[in-house]
């Protein structure tokens, strides 16, 4: 009787074994495929990513040739300055790192753009429609910290419990507050 017991305990140990095998080759199957999803997923989201940076970017470039090209009408109603501003160095630098077309454009348009845009500035009327804030209504107040306020009042001779009722706080803060100015200075 006893051999069978111990037959049947070796073939529940085999079948055991057999099982967490069988268990840890399917979790290493679904760690492979989650694994291989998160990818996919990540390389989805930049996909997204970078579609929205190309759109942003090419309504900058819109952006910017509208811009060019109301300077470039502006430019043609007022008679033309001599270019008083060059670039320098660094600036040529940047701008043939930037795209063809926009070295053309600083090119042209660097000049042109900085003194008219000063002009246009400074002969511009203000517009009745322009808000300013009420300055005149403005009253500033200078509130103290509790800190400062702790202080002056241990400073007059009160204890930490008096202070703590005329700043409507706890004892124990009024403590913290009075240590703490005390390890700063």
């Amino acid at each position: 009787m006893a051999t069978i017991w111990i037959v049947l305990n070796f073939v529940l140990i085999i079948l055991a074994f057999y099982l967490i095998l069988h268990l840890y080759q399917n979790i290493r199957l679904l760690q492979k495929t989650s694994t291989e999803e998160i990818a996919k997923e990540i390389d989805a989201v930049f996909h997204v990513y970078i579609e929205d940076t190309r759109t942003e970017n090419e309504k900058l470039i819109v952006a910017l040739k509208q811009m060019l090209q109301e300077n470039q009408t502006a430019a043609k109603r007022k008679p033309q300055r001599k270019k008083t501003k060059t670039l320098d160095n660094t600036a040529e630098k940047k701008a043939t790192e930037l795209q063809p077309g926009f070295k053309q454009m600083l090119d042209r348009e660097i000049g042109q753009a900085d003194t008219e845009q000063t002009s246009a500035r400074e002969n511009a009327p203000i517009a009745a429609n322009d808000w300013f804030p009420p300055i005149d209504q403005i009253n500033d107040t200078v509130e103290e910290s509790p800190t400062l306020k702790a202080i002056k009042l241990q400073k007059q001779g009160l204890t930490p419990a008096e202070i703590a009722k005329k700043l409507g706080c706890g004892e124990g803060e009024v403590l913290l507050l009075l240590k703490m100015q005390e390890k700063g200075n």
